[in-house]
């Protein structure tokens, strides 16, 4: 059942998707220029139009979702108009600020300390990953697995890592939790390959593990949007458990979003983590495709109830909470994109959800 709604609002979007891209692409070079304001007028016209107007609310709850989804697949060709916009005007630089280049140092001077494992899993990430690499090198140990990257990726891995591997992608829990078995250290310390290490931030790990006073210990991290540090709209409460202890925290397997379990009461050091999140509107919306799936298949597994009414709400919400709440605005034209654009990613889960219940009652 599960996998028959993937196939219909998962596919839907990807074609909408695809769609968005090539006609962003045809008014960037037939002369028209994007902005956020005009994405999201855009989106809200074609809701109106499509629920209200051609009388969408007539059908129920199908009506609603096709109206979200349409005014998505808008947001999302504008959103992409205006990156092309930014990027041509040099705005959207394809250097990431605040990513630049980490020394290459050796294996540290031996420390009174618990040694490391820092480990990274990787796909197609040559973009980012020799960034990452460099500011773990201060670790007794690096591991990387990579899911059989198709560009440079292994190449530039194999200079830094300790132990490489190359292992088949089933989940990010899975793939994390086999890595944890290739290290050689109690403490492991597992960032993404989008994420960077600063140096303030590598001193308070050494200390915090002279003498660890907790099991697990979290940081909060400095969101990077399009090349914009995003201060604001959610961004900078943004937290993740970053070092623990391997012998007492595994990762949980089929969750799109995962932390380390059991799900404790941890240290929370002081300096931020270092995140250059989505390097494009594309990526953006095809990572929330896949989140949105995960989160919709957990909410069905749980019992939680998708009725038509929760999709509008939620997403209608989640643009107030995070747009005006906690100050979105104040992040410019790349607060109004991620208000708007991670307020399609809701109403596609909630729609998602929908279609699952939808199926079970149909069988």
């Amino acid at each position: 059942m599960i996998q028959k709604s993937r196939s219909s609002i998962d596919e839907l979007v990807r074609r909408s998707s695809r769609a968005a891209e090539a006609m962003a692409e045809d008014l960037f070079r037939s002369g028209r220029r994007g902005s956020a304001a005009r994405m999201f007028f855009s989106a809200l016209h074609r809701f109106i139009q499509a629920y209200f107007i051609r009388l969408g609310f007539r059908d129920g709850a199908d009506g609603l979702n096709r109206a979200a989804l349409s005014a998505g697949a808008e947001a999302e060709k504008r959103a992409r108009l205006w990156e092309l916009t930014k990027r041509e005007s040099g705005d959207i630089a394809s250097a990431r600020p605040g990513a630049r280049p980490v020394a290459a140092a050796g294996r540290p001077e031996p420390e009174h300390r618990e040694p490391i494992s820092a480990v990274v899993v990787c796909m197609n990430r040559e973009g980012e990953i020799e960034q990452c690499l460099q500011s773990l090198r201060w670790a007794e140990e690096l591991v990387v697995v990579d899911s059989f990257s198709t560009d440079r990726t292994p190449e530039i891995a194999r200079r830094y890592a300790d132990k490489f591997f190359q292992r088949e992608y089933a989940s990010i829990g899975d793939q994390r939790n086999w890595a944890l078995e290739q290290t050689s250290h109690r403490w492991i310390l597992m960032i993404d390959s989008d994420e960077m290490v600063p140096g303030d931030l590598r001193d308070e790990i050494r200390e915090a593990l002279r003498n660890p006073r907790a099991q697990r210990y979290a940081v909060y991290r400095r969101n990077f949007f399009l090349g914009r540090e995003m201060k604001h709209g959610g961004w900078n409460t943004d937290r993740m458990t970053i070092l623990f202890r391997k012998d007492r925290y595994r990762y949980p397997v089929g969750a799109p979003h995962v932390r380390p379990v059991p799900e404790e009461k941890g240290g929370v050091l002081s300096r931020r983590l270092i995140h250059h999140s989505h390097r494009s509107i594309g990526e953006f919306v095809m990572k929330s495709n896949h989140y949105a799936t995960g989160m919709a298949q957990e909410y069905f597994r749980r019992g939680k109830r998708g009725p038509p009414r929760a999709l509008f709400g939620h997403a209608l919400y989640n643009f107030f909470k995070v747009y005006l709440l906690r100050l979105g605005f104040l992040d410019g034209a790349h607060g109004l994109v991620s208000a708007t654009l991670s307020s399609y990613y809701v109403a596609e889960k909630w729609a998602k959800l929908g279609e699952l219940h939808q199926e079970r009652r149909s069988v």
